[in-house]
Parts: C-alpha cells; structure tokens; sequence
C-alpha cells in the first residue's frame, strides 16, 4: 500500500494464498544490468521474470554501514533479452541506516531501549524465505534450446528471529521461555521524518534461550518463534521514503 504524496509510505504484509490474486506466485520484476551502455556497450541485458527468494536483515554491535545490513537474493526464470533495449533513470540519492538510529526495540516485552535492559542489547538477524517450488514444467517455455522457468511460487516459507542479549541481574528472557509468554516485537529505525523503517512481529514467543558469552560479557542468544496472530497477521513492514513507485 502506498500513501500520501511525500514522503510515501510502503506498508507490507506477507501475501496469503487464499487472497493472492496470482495463488501462490509473487510478483515479478525484470532487473536490468549495463556496462558502459550505448553503440559499444560492455554488458546490457535484462533478465525477465525475477523474484525474490530470500531476505536477511542484520544488525551488529559495530561503528559504520556494517552496523546495519539488508541482503536480498532474487532469482531468475532464465529468461534475457540483450541488449536490454532499457534507458535506466538518473540514479536516487540513497539514504542508509545505522544501529545508531534505532528508535524502538522491543521483543516479547522486552524493552532493550529503555529501563533496566536499556544498552544490553548486542546484535539481531531476521530472515524470510520462500522456498521456492520448481518452476519448470511442461510448456513453461525455453530460449536458446533451454528450458526456463515459468513460475515462482512459495513453499513453506520461514521467518526466523535471532538476537543476543547480555545477561542481567533478574534478566526476564528464561521466565518468558519457560512460561510460553508470547507478545509483540517493534523493531524500527528512523533516520528523519522522510527516512524510515518499522517491523512489527505480530505475536513472538522465545523458542531457545542459551547461555554463551560476547567478548567475555555473558549473554543469551535467543531464537524467537512467529506465530500468526487471527487478527493481525504474521509480520508488517513500514517504510516511509522519498522515493516514490518503488514495485508499482
């Protein structure tokens, strides 16, 4: 969904099958790579028909752009078309994130911001994957005497929660384990007002929590689980940017 007229904000929700106007098939995309375009171009071509496979989102306990990472891995049907026949629009000034700009964090009631878990948290990663079903099949077509695929839909798709945390004099995580506690997790990053991203995991529990250490400090990696929420949903992503059209 998109609203307003600047900055805009993208809201995303897991597609469901049930309501998915394509089933089980995601949106597709072309991406488009040149060198050097023109009448000596290096590389220009256009493969057709990508979608995305995966996600990661990483935050670290680290100074600079490695503080805060999202890696996006996209797959192919097969298809090309060289030369692309694309003139690529002026490229957009980017606006990065730090985990210095992290503005809410919260995971099962925990507060990792604020009162006594305030600075104790050290590092998250956060995954999606589609787990793709084949997408050749009889009449899916070919080019250049090779099958492509003519589909992209998603299996069991996984959404996993990993985050570390030092360990503190009446530190809550273990009770939550233990009593099956489930709650919200609000992880969000504002650089402006034009500038930001919120995730909200609709209903999370605490599947393990181990003891280890970071550094000689002790902690606990915790590996959440994301349960659907009847009403809610899974997961919804906010991002609000200046840049407008992104996926339409």
């Amino acid at each position: 969904m998109l609203s307003g007229t600047g900055p805009y904000v993208y809201v995303i929700t897991p597609a469901l099958g049930a309501t998915n106007p394509t089933g089980l098939e995601l949106p597709y995309f072309s991406f488009v790579q040149q060198i050097r375009p023109g009448g000596s171009a290096v590389l220009d071509e256009m493969l057709v028909g990508c979608a995305v496979k995966g996600w990661k989102l990483s935050i670290k306990n680290s100074p600079g752009r490695a503080s805060a990472m999202c890696s996006v891995e996209c797959v192919t049907t097969g298809m090309y078309t060289s030369p692309s026949g694309i003139t690529l629009p002026a490229a957009v000034t980017p606006h990065e994130f730090n985990a210095g700009m992290i503005t809410a964090l919260t995971f099962n009631g925990v507060n990792y911001l604020t009162g006594g878990s305030a600075k104790q948290f050290l590092s998250m990663d956060a995954s999606w994957e589609n787990n793709f079903r084949p997408g050749f099949f009889p009449g899916s077509g070919s080019q250049d005497g090779y099958q492509i695929q003519g589909r992209f839909e998603w299996g069991d798709r996984t959404f996993t929660v990993q985050f570390v945390v030092r360990v503190q004099s009446g530190s809550t995580e273990y009770a939550s384990l233990i009593a099956l506690t489930t709650g919200t997790a609000t992880f969000t990053m504002t650089r402006d007002a034009n500038n930001s991203f919120s995730m909200l995991i609709q209903k999370m529990g605490f599947n393990v929590v181990e003891l280890g250490n970071t550094d000689g400090i002790a902690t606990l990696q915790i590996t959440g689980v994301q349960l659907y929420d009847a009403t809610n949903g899974l997961v919804t992503v906010t991002v609000t940017t200046p840049q407008n059209g992104i996926c339409q």
